[in-house]
This record gives structure tokens, C-alpha cells and sequence, in this order.
């Protein structure tokens, strides 16, 4: 299996809806700052919602002898700067290993449960 990185991508249209109505007044967005921030105590629960509701895409596949840590280097730009194609993980995005999905927090990971598990949701 691979490791798979995903997180919340924002379209051209995006930028220009939030400009027009606000953070708050774009649910996406409204979703992404909660999680980036880690605002509430369900930090973990807004991420099942977001990821159910579709809100995030994959961006990066890795190996699968990687662990969470090496995947979360892995996708570190430390010498180079985000390039819209290889974006630095960052708290909020999700990492998924061998069908798992894992939010990355502030500190360390949390996990969220299967895929299967979660596509019920959906």
C-alpha cells in the first residue's frame, strides 16, 4: 500500500468567493481555519466531517515502508518554497497509511479511524 497525503485545496473561484462573503460565509474555508488552527475541542471531528463532505484531495503519494513521522518529513519543503505541486504538511491535513486515516496535530498524529469506516459517512 502507499501513503497517501491529503489536505484542503482552495481553487482560484475559492479565493475570490471568500473575498466576496468572508471567511465564514464559506464553509470549506470556515472548515480549513478551525482545523489549521486546531479551534475547539473537536478538532478531530471537524476532520471526519471535512473529509466526508469531500473538502480534501490528495497531493502527494508516497512509499509505503514509510512511517508517519518519515511520511510527515517527507513531505517537509525545507529548502524550497511551496511550489503548487509539493506543499509542506501542515496540522490539519491527513495522512493516509494502509487504508487509515491519521490528522496531523500540533503535536503528533490522531487517528480517524478506516477508510472503509468513514465511507459510510459519506
Amino acid at each position: 500500500m502507499k501513503v497517501h497525503h491529503l489536505n484542503i485545496l482552495a481553487t482560484e473561484a475559492d479565493f475570490n468567493e471568500v473575498n466576496r462573503v468572508g471567511w465564514n460565509g464559506h464553509p470549506r474555508f470556515k472548515m480549513h481555519a478551525a482545523l489549521t488552527m486546531g479551534f475547539g475541542d473537536k478538532v478531530a471531528t471537524k476532520a471526519v466531517i471535512a473529509w466526508a463532505a469531500g473538502h480534501y484531495k490528495e497531493v502527494c503519494e508516497m512509499s509505503d515502508d514509510r512511517d508517519l513521522n518519515a511520511a510527515f518529513y517527507f513531505t517537509q519543503n525545507l529548502e524550497q518554497p511551496w511550489n503548487g505541486v509539493n506543499r509542506s504538511t501542515s496540522v490539519g491535513d491527513i495522512i493516509e497509511k494502509d487504508g487509515e486515516l491519521f490528522l496531523v496535530k500540533g503535536i503528533g498524529f490522531e487517528s480517524l479511524g478506516t477508510v472503509a469506516d468513514l465511507a459510510v459517512m459519506a
